[in-house]
């Protein structure tokens, strides 16, 4: 079964260019390693604040609507609360209606601001691609400080402050997530230093005594594919959770898992033996994480 390699979001594909710039902390990255830019239709769509990743039209075009949307929430809740009032001097009892499940008032607009101004910076995080250069844990960390609501007031400055950061230190938060891959698959416990990859690895686990998949372990082929996608420059949107299906599909069949990066035999165990089809990106993520710990192991 042939495996998804990417999908396209909103009609905007992301462009990974090749680059040889230094990383912030002053290394120089290999010329095949790779910067994120969503892909402009036209060479004269102007980058929000220079910043190539977000569109300028497009972030301003969100905050107009965004105020578009608090204003009309205003006006409701102050239609809400005239009603209240109306229904208290004939001493009708109001509808249940002022509390949310924690406790917070739907007549504050406060409330209404995070939750709005969340869902802008998960949409701004989407049409910047810069996702893709994240690895599992700087992804639940952005999605946790969404999902709880702890995030800036979203201005033109917030925003600006925000990605021109993650921006500069994408291929920083990349090469966190190729180490964390490695601690997952190919780490020895004795040394206590990563082992590079050879031509195959056992991903354990990818699916339980029911048949079902484990969503740990598909998660890590998820990520192994992410860093392939990158690094070989390929145009993708990128979608966590994409191999689930697939992996659920293939094992009913009881076929093999196959794109143009690895090849997934799934046996009865619930384990998957994962084949490289590209030595040359295996080449390079042994590179990266050499980098990092000059000490790897070799392959086994």
């Amino acid at each position: 079964m042939d495996l998804p390699l990417h999908r396209i979001r909103d009609g905007q594909p992301i462009h990974f260019s090749s680059c040889g710039e230094p990383s912030p902390t002053g290394e120089v990255l290999p010329a095949s390693f790779l910067q994120g830019e969503v892909m402009n239709q036209a060479a004269q769509v102007k980058p929000f604040r220079g910043i190539p990743c977000l569109q300028d039209e497009a972030v301003e075009g969100l905050l107009n609507q965004r105020g578009e949307i608090l204003d009309c929430v205003s006006k409701a809740l102050g239609l809400f609360e005239q009603a209240e009032k109306m229904a208290g001097t004939l001493s009708i009892r109001f509808p249940f209606i002022r509390r949310t499940w924690d406790g917070s008032s739907f007549y504050e607009l406060e409330s209404f601001i995070r939750e709005i101004d969340s869902e802008c910076w998960r949409l701004l995080m989407d049409w910047s691609g810069l996702k893709a250069f994240m690895g599992i844990s700087a992804r639940k960390l952005w999605d946790d400080e969404l999902n709880k609501k702890e995030v800036r007031e979203l201005t033109l400055d917030s925003i600006e402050t925000v990605f021109r950061e993650r921006y500069a230190y994408r291929l920083d938060l990349f090469e966190q997530g190729v180490k964390e891959l490695f601690c997952a698959i190919s780490w020895d416990r004795k040394s206590d230093l990563p082992q590079q990859l050879g031509k195959k690895y056992i991903q354990s686990g990818l699916f339980n005594d029911y048949g079902s998949v484990q969503g740990w372990s598909s998660a890590r082929l998820d990520e192994l594919i992410r860093i392939f996608l990158v690094l070989d420059d390929k145009p993708e949107s990128f979608h966590e959770h994409v191999i689930h299906a697939v992996l659920c599909d293939a094992y009913q069949k009881g076929e093999d898992v196959k794109n143009d990066y690895v090849q997934v035999r799934l046996y009865q165990n619930g384990n998957g033996h994962v084949t490289f089809l590209r030595p040359d990106l295996v080449a390079e993520m042994n590179m990266l994480i050499t980098r990092q710990y000059p000490n790897a192991l070799p392959p086994k």
